[in-house]
């Protein structure tokens, strides 16, 4: 069962000014560095469901170049703003996760920024981002909401550090 992206794209329209306070930022930052990439360069990186691209802008402050997917207009205009006003080499792009058309084997990283919460099933997303991911490549994903059952579960069986999924390859 997809997901129902009209829905999807209203809520991430309406949080988008609330997503760059100091705070915020600080939080993001304190979840990269959980994950072990904060600071890193790992080269091509896929920002999944980037939303206004806060995680895609500390992500390329540290040398990556990000590629971030959202299914908002809105929003990834809002990450073309950032990107062009900071002079970051970010690529934002309207596409949906369940149906990348990215090559197979194309990024070094996949990363998730609380967003598989918004899926029904996490089977076409997680399918999508293993099969774009380079082999030996990075899947990382932060998630603070575990609405979702499977999320909820990951939690209770310590696949999650806290609210951070430990960077897997």
């Amino acid at each position: 069962m997809k997901q129902h992206k009209q829905s999807e794209i209203e809520l991430t329209e309406a949080e988008i000014d609330n997503l760059f306070s100091e705070y915020d930022l600080e939080c993001k930052k304190q979840q990269l560095a959980l994950l072990g990439i904060s600071g890193r360069k790992i080269g091509l990186v896929l920002d999944a469901g980037c939303g206004p691209g806060a995680f895609s802008m500390l992500l390329a402050q540290d040398g990556n170049t990000v590629i971030g997917l959202d299914l908002s207009a809105l929003a990834i205009e809002k990450v073309k703003q950032m990107a062009e006003a900071q002079n970051l080499p970010i690529t934002p792009e309207v596409g949906d996760l369940e149906s990348m058309r990215f090559d197979s084997d194309s990024f070094d990283l996949c990363f998730c920024g609380n967003i598989l919460h918004h899926f029904r099933s996490l089977d076409p997303v997680i399918t999508e981002l293993t099969r774009v991911l380079k082999p030996g490549g990075f899947f990382a994903c932060v998630e603070n909401n575990g609405s979702n059952p499977l999320v909820r579960f990951s939690r209770l069986t310590g696949r999650l550090l806290g609210s951070v999924w430990p960077l897997l390859r």
